[in-house]
């Protein structure tokens, strides 16, 4: 199972500021924030990173105070 964040396509269209991507609408493709700067061409996805050990998500979890 993974996460895609962007797609190819919303990736041509997106703008990128430090903390967060921008997708304006597709028919808007002015320059949406002064600081942003055009997301790199491709697919944002979780698909090829290595899978989290189960031992390092329940630490993640415990040390959150999640449970």
């Amino acid at each position: 199972m993974f996460e895609e964040l962007m797609t190819l396509d919303e990736s041509l269209i997106a703008w990128e500021l430090s903390d967060m991507f921008i997708i304006p609408p597709s028919i808007e493709r002015k320059k949406v924030c002064k600081n942003a700067k055009r997301a790199k061409k491709g697919t944002y996805s979780s698909a090829n990173q290595s899978v989290i050990p189960l031992e390092e998500v329940r630490n993640l979890v415990l040390n959150q105070g999640l449970i």
